[in-house]
């Protein structure tokens, strides 16, 4: 990341439904039972006992708009590393580092995994050419420096990590580095014979997840023209790495392969769509686990002055997503393949409530709720820290006191939902016309927990709207508890602007979801 995206005017017409519900953010295919990761492998959420539920198959009457909830028809497991962040800062610049480390572990999930995704390595780490200072991360140059930014000694991110009681995510260095490198940084992770780690002690690590570059599909990051030209050139390269890697660590890890910059999986010199999915499983093989994209708002959508285009960004990833991306990974890939969204944010970088207000909050919940639909590795939330950049996500001021919208949401989802997403089927779908698309004015996912419960959440991505949908589940809620998050500015709600509340919520009905909120039903059979 750590950079801003060009801008691309594109027109926006608007429907206007008069109220009452609308759709998902996920088209049905998406929830289709059986399902585990874009090739229909199983995903590593929690494996114990949740118990099928006395219900009924769901019904609307016809005419009626809402969700049928199959809370018996398990799609795959809660992946709970969509609450996520990635380090953006170095030791020597990191105010009230302890004061917020606590404060982060209070994200720490009480579902799935039961662990939050740390991760390790962005922009600078492969460099990039429009920063002097970024020439990428040679982690063997770093041994006891805190900085200054944006390299410091690979143990301060590990210790964050440790006492985050974190999952860890690394991006090794692609564009300024070689196989061998690479091999050496995960042997230092996860060897415990490994020679760097016996000049400069640190307990083996166990990492898992290894990414082959950071944003290396765009032209402004170095080696990309030398090694990753287009897709195909870089894939071949990345298969000498990911075997390097494998080698190099006692236990497995899984790699991922970067497939777009942005969310329109497009590649600089390369192809587009399904050919870049394509060219890389071809020549990756079994070397590849998981493609990587950054969702942030990207053309051909994308209009800076219109924040419906933002907002409606996540629509249109799920259409492309489910019509060609997932098609094309199904087709060429030889074993289980996941999507993961490694950076996301609005890039709003001018306006700080519409980067880390409601709307930020907004487009996290938004984000997450397409990345569970569709059973990504991760979503992955820029930046825990940043000073008072736009892309400081989770605290005002340097304040772990002083909390974001968009911590609050992912506060809110770490300790109400479920182990397992379960299917729904939308029916009578209102929409708002943006470019080409028809975005459903409600996004939803569902879940249903080891402890019996069904857990709904709905983003209402309309600002003035209040959208009213029936929630059909198959059987009578003894109690419904309502989590909402709400503002008072619409869109551009900031600090103080912004509540976060719990209330009792009767379903016997249409349930009503105010306009520009985030809200979590946790709903008791």
């Amino acid at each position: 990341m750590f950079h801003k995206r060009p801008k691309v005017a594109m027109m926006l017409a608007l429907s206007t439904p008069m109220i009452v519900l609308a759709g998902c953010g996920v088209a049905p295919t998406a929830f289709l039972p059986g399902g585990g990761g874009a090739s229909g492998g199983a995903s590593e959420g929690f494996v114990g006992h949740v118990p099928n539920l006395t219900a009924q198959e769901p019904t609307l009457e016809p005419g009626t708009v809402g969700y049928k909830i199959h809370v018996n028809q398990v799609t795959h497991a809660a992946n709970s590393f969509v609450l996520a962040t990635n380090r953006n800062h170095t030791t020597d610049y990191f105010p009230n580092g302890n004061a917020k480390l606590a404060k982060l572990k209070e994200l720490r999930p009480s579902w799935g995994q039961g662990k939050y995704m740390y991760r390790l390595g962005h922009g600078p780490t492969d460099g990039r050419q429009d920063y002097d200072y970024m020439t990428g991360y040679h982690f063997e140059k770093h041994w006891d420096k805190n900085g200054s930014y944006p390299y410091d000694d690979i143990r301060n991110g590990l210790k964050e990590a440790n006492d985050l009681g974190a999952e860890q995510l690394h991006v090794v260095n692609f564009g300024t580095s070689d196989a061998q490198e690479a091999a050496r940084y995960v042997s230092y992770l996860n060897n415990p014979d490994d020679a760097n780690r016996k000049a400069h002690p640190y307990p083996v690590q166990g990492v898992k997840y290894f990414e082959l570059g950071n944003e290396i599909s765009w032209s402004m990051v170095r080696g990309h023209s030398q090694y990753a030209a287009n897709e195909t050139q870089y894939a071949k390269r990345a298969k000498e790495f990911a075997q390097a890697m494998r080698k190099a660590s006692p236990t497995p890890i899984k790699i991922g392969a970067v497939a777009s910059t942005n969310s329109n999986f497009r590649w600089d010199g390369g192809g587009a769509e399904g050919e870049v999915v394509k060219n890389i499983l071809q020549n990756m093989g079994q070397d590849v686990d998981f493609l990587i994209y950054h969702g942030y708002p990207s053309w051909p959508l994308k209009n800076e002055g219109d924040l419906k285009t933002l907002m409606a960004q996540n629509a249109w990833n799920d259409r492309l997503i489910t019509d060609k991306i997932e098609p094309t990974i199904k087709q060429y890939a030889s074993h289980p393949v996941q999507l993961a969204n490694t950076e996301f944010f609005t890039e709003q970088y001018n306006n700080a409530n519409q980067a880390r207000g409601l709307f930020g909050a907004l487009y996290s919940a938004d984000t997450v709720t397409l990345a569970l639909n569709h059973n990504m590795l991760v979503a992955n939330q820029f930046c825990f820290d940043h000073g008072e950049a736009a892309d400081a996500a989770f605290f005002y001021g340097g304040d772990a006191n002083r909390v974001t919208p968009i911590f609050m949401f992912q506060q809110m989802l770490s300790k109400h939902w479920g182990d397992q997403q379960v299917k729904v089927t939308p029916q009578g779908i209102p929409t708002t016309k943006v470019s080409d698309l028809s975005m459903p004015n409600l996004a939803i996912t569902a879940s249903k927990g080891r402890d019996g419960k069904v857990y709904v959440m709905v983003t209402n991505r309309t600002e003035h709207q209040a959208v009213s949908a029936k929630l059909a589940m198959g059987f009578t809620p003894k109690q419904a508890t309502a989590y909402q998050l709400t503002g008072t500015a619409g869109w551009n709600s900031g600090e103080g602007q912004v509540k976060m509340e719990t209330k009792a919520a009767n379903l016997s009905g249409a349930y009503s979801f105010p306009a520009a909120s985030v809200t979590i039903l946790e709903v008791t059979p």
